[in-house]
């Protein structure tokens, strides 16, 4: 491998990094290459004595991590945190979880509705049997309720999905809140 490859391959490895961070390093690495010319090394032999540019990024990436990581658990105090959980449980408390429960709770009526309105033809067709008859209003009422609840249904479970997906990723925020991450 010679120096090129070694620099562009340092360079994909620091991909995430900001670009200035990634050239301040890439050029550190080149001017080693050019001392080792000046001693008189090969740029095989420079490659050697570095090792492998993949483990090179990867352990330059992980002190950035650790380095980031100290930096924001450090950046709010104790008391500044202790008054954001009590914040965030007042906040959920009062406002999320009646917008929560009234949501959860529109979605469970109208789940209700659709199941009621999927098995009304039945409904009819046993009030015909067994008890003095049904109008046939009522049969092609119950049948058109039902099909409409047919093609309302796969939109139902699509608005459920989103409901909860936004329900976790909330739930995920409130965590990375409490844990100190940016907002």
């Amino acid at each position: 491998m010679n120096r090129s490859m070694f620099l562009q391959r340092l360079r994909l490895g620091l991909y995430g990094l900001p670009e200035e961070e990634i050239e301040s390093i890439v050029q550190s690495y080149d001017d080693f290459f050019k001392e080792a010319a000046e001693n008189q090394l090969t740029e095989e032999e420079a490659v050697q004595e570095l090792g492998n540019p993949k483990e090179i990024a990867e352990h330059i990436l992980q002190k950035t991590e650790t380095t980031e990581e100290k930096r924001h658990a450090t950046s709010r105090t104790s008391g500044q945190q202790v008054l954001i959980v009590i914040g965030l449980i007042l906040f959920n408390l009062c406002i999320m979880i009646g917008f929560i429960g009234s949501v959860f709770g529109m979605l469970f009526g109208a789940g209700v509705a659709l199941l009621s309105c999927m098995v009304a033809p039945l409904l009819v067709l046993l009030k015909f049997l067994l008890v003095d008859g049904a109008l046939l209003f009522e049969l092609f009422f119950s049948i058109v309720l039902c099909g409409v609840s047919i093609i309302l249904t796969p939109y139902f479970i699509k608005l459920c999905r989103f409901l909860f997906d936004a329900l976790k990723r909330y739930i995920q925020w409130n965590v990375r809140v409490i844990d100190g991450e940016r907002i």
